[in-house]
């Protein structure tokens, strides 16, 4: 550990030295680097888990399977779990390290997501418009027809100015998130070391340590709440079609190998109380991320089904489907 005398090696005699080089972390028997490696595996799950879900809205040109309160509790999430990382200071190394990868992946997802969404109000205002052009052309011109028109256009403009006023929310969170990320950077590189540097001694230093630790527990909350908005608008639609089942398979595996981990590297008391909301964070969510998996897959099953049955369309043609939407089923 860091010592009054300047000796910058941060963990005691006996240590892994390549592991606290390059990651800055202790690890010493073999249950630690048990617990260390399937930290990295699910780190490496985490870089992947997002990028399928990424691909599938930009082959359908749609994000609408999406709940927005889905991606703004997870970014929230995401963002109370890094700076609680950082202000409780005893946080592996790798876990700042991902959550600030999450942070950037988030924000890139609700990107997409306001993109295609207002792409899709967009064309939504634009058949509202033709549609009744076409029928006013048949059914006659004059003071009717005109009244007709402006309705369709105050009609199509409340739509796309409610969904400008959706995603306003959704854009500020991302400007936070990336206020986190910056403070994160900044107290990374001037560091050189894990969170922050705590000390027992100072009242400050453990209200600040009482803080990370009320973030990481609200970070908790946040996961299992983003999962049910997503299970609950699911529900709703009656089909989890364009969800991407990886993603959530992806997010399984990453939770399993990282509350396992935990649990490994936890050789006291102490150690596992102060990782406990990070634990219960992960194996929280695996059972709704399990969920939305199973009804992602039963979506794609009956969907398959029917396309046998009806013989009409096959393969992909359903993501090439134009982006209007009828039903009006968004959460």
């Amino acid at each position: 550990m860091n010592n009054a005398s300047g000796n910058s090696t941060l963990c005691d005699p006996g240590a892994d030295q390549w592991i606290e080089e390059y990651f800055q972390d202790c690890v010493y028997g073999k249950r630690d680097h048990v617990g260390f490696y399937l930290g990295l595996a699910s780190i490496l799950c985490w870089l992947v888990a997002q990028a399928p879900q990424l691909y599938y809205n930009y082959k359908r040109k749609s994000a609408e399977a999406l709940s927005p309160y889905f991606l703004a509790e997870w970014l929230l999430g995401d963002t109370s779990n890094l700076l609680g990382a950082l202000l409780k200071g005893d946080q592996p190394q790798t876990l700042v390290f991902t959550a600030e990868y999450f942070i950037i992946m988030d924000c890139i997802m609700m990107v997409q997501y306001v993109y295609y969404m207002s792409i899709q109000k967009r064309r939504e205002r634009i058949f509202v418009l033709s549609h009744h052009h076409h029928h006013g052309h048949h059914h006659g011109h004059g003071h009717h027809h005109h009244r007709r028109r402006h309705a369709a256009r105050q009609h199509a403009g409340d739509g796309v100015s409610s969904s400008v006023a959706s995603t306003r929310p959704l854009l500020t969170l991302g400007a936070m998130a990336g206020m986190s990320l910056m403070y994160s950077f900044s107290q990374n590189g001037r560091q050189q070391r894990r969170g922050l540097v705590l000390s027992d001694e100072h009242e400050e230093d453990a209200l600040v340590a009482l803080v990370g630790a009320g973030l990481a527990y609200l970070s908790c909350v946040l996961y299992l709440f983003s999962r049910s908005s997503q299970i609950y608008k699911n529900w709703k639609r009656k089909s989890a079609e364009g969800l991407s089942p990886h993603m959530f398979l992806f997010a399984v595996c990453a939770n399993l190998f990282y509350g396992v981990s935990v649990i490994l590297r936890s050789s006291t008391k102490e150690e596992f109380m102060s990782s406990l909301p990070w634990l219960i964070g992960s194996l929280g969510t695996v059972s709704l991320d399990f969920v939305i998996l199973m009804q992602s897959l039963n979506s794609r099953g009956v969907k398959q089904d029917t396309q046998g049955d009806d013989g009409i369309h096959g393969g992909d043609d359903d993501l090439e489907r134009p982006l209007v939407s009828n039903d009006g089923g968004d959460t």
